[in-house]
């Protein structure tokens, strides 16, 4: 089995920046540097952005702070909905930032737009009660004090403010893992055996396969109740939680995308798993018994997120 390299990718990362990890996933690795399959995800992230956007109800004018804003996904969005808002774009990759600048500039907005390198639990570049509406979408995920970045976004927001958030709950998807390690240990597999063998090596690269792991990894520790909880110690008020769950079919995907792919930033690629944690005689295996059905989409994926929206007191 060979593996498709970076330079066969379909999609060429922008050259002349210092690259990172969340640079690399957003504009490749998610995909696998596929531009047909990034282009059939997109109708995907545009619902879940439209959603986002929906529940910050826009106004003319306002100025918004999009924490983790990545290339620019929700401030733009914001800014097509209302060309008079004011974006401030805070991400913790410069890269990121940088290519969001350039496409502000080409979309001849980048009078409206701030740029900020910052952590989401430590916005010091932002005053106090200075921002009208506060964007979220998968950065909470990732922090191991996702209290301290909540309280961060009321201590920025005017009185009246809003809040909106969306965020991917992975703990189905760690608790499939799990059971799946539960059910090799106990020797009850049938004639799967195999099957489950190298699907439980494949899941787990990604996700923690006992409930201890799941408590302590920052992707898993947490479900939108959490969430919830944590916007109403920080003050917030009308606080309000939507779970969204999609279980449906994969979308096709082509061989060499998936084994450029990661399912979230500084997740090792499916090359990368192969490599590192089978032989060469399992790869061939994983290729015969998994390729088809990734190829064609027939395999079923739940994809879950929570959309969270509040507001600060008006005093």
């Amino acid at each position: 089995m060979t593996f498709a390299p970076h330079s066969a990718l379909t999609v060429a990362l922008p050259s002349g920046k210092e690259n990172d990890s969340w640079f690399e996933w957003l504009l490749a690795t998610r995909h696998g540097g596929d531009a047909a399959y990034a282009a059939a995800l997109q109708p995907m992230l545009d619902d879940i952005r439209g959603r986002l956007l929906d529940h910050a109800r826009l106004e003319p004018g306002m100025r918004i702070a999009d924490v983790g804003s990545g290339a620019g996904f929700a401030g733009f969005g914001a800014l097509e909905r209302e060309p008079t808002s004011e974006i401030m774009f805070v991400d913790i990759s410069p890269a990121l930032l940088a290519h969001a600048r350039d496409a502000a500039q080409r979309r001849g907005v980048a009078g409206r737009c701030r740029f900020i390198n910052a952590s989401a639990e430590a916005l010091d570049a932002i005053a106090d009660l200075s921002i009208d509406i506060v964007l979220v979408r998968a950065v909470l995920a990732y922090l191991s004090d996702r209290g301290a970045a909540i309280r961060e976004f009321r201590r920025i927001l005017r009185p009246g403010g809003r809040i909106s958030i969306v965020e991917p709950i992975f703990q189905d998807q760690a608790f499939a893992v799990a059971g799946l390690a539960s059910q090799l240990r106990s020797g009850d597999c049938g004639p799967a055996g195999r099957y489950l063998e190298l699907l439980h090596r494949w899941r787990s690269a990604h996700f923690p396969d006992s409930v201890a792991e799941i408590q302590r990894h920052p992707l898993t520790n947490f479900s939108e109740r959490d969430l919830l909880r944590l916007l109403e110690n920080a003050g917030f008020v009308e606080v309000h939680v939507r779970l969204h769950i999609d279980s449906i079919r994969a979308l096709p995907m082509p061989w060499a995308a998936f084994l450029a792919s990661s399912p979230y930033a500084d997740a090792p690629s499916m090359g990368e798993v192969l490599q590192t944690r089978f032989a060469p005689d399992e790869q061939t295996e994983f290729e015969r018994l998994f390729r088809t059905d990734i190829e064609a989409g027939t395999t079923v994926e739940r994809n879950v997120n929570a959309y969270l929206f509040a507001q600060t007191p008006r005093y």
